[in-house]
């Protein structure tokens, strides 16, 4: 059977990325106790997260194949910190 809560999709935002104000780089709403929205730049190999408590930050130098690996992870916020804190250039932007 599957255990999963009815919010964990949510069908509205599905597969669609919304374009942030402070940055080109779109955000996806993900469900996750302390992360907010996850994007990914390609072009840049930039990862952009945004927290709950309204923080903004960019990581520099990751792979796309990191970036999916983060949006797809059954724990965002535990797989973000085993794989992207403290690993990569980090910049605050809000």
């Amino acid at each position: 059977g599957d255990q999963r809560s009815p919010q964990a999709r949510c069908p509205d935002n599905r597969g669609k990325l919304t374009p942030s104000e402070s940055s080109p780089v779109n955000r996806q709403s993900v469900t996750s106790t302390n992360i907010a929205s996850i994007g990914y730049d390609p072009q840049t190999r930039t990862l952009e997260i945004e927290f709950h408590n309204g923080r903004v930050y960019q990581y520099s130098g990751v792979s796309e194949a990191t970036a999916t690996a983060l949006l797809n992870a059954a724990s965002h916020g535990q797989h973000f910190n085993l794989y992207v804190k403290d690993r990569y250039t980090t910049r605050r932007i809000a």
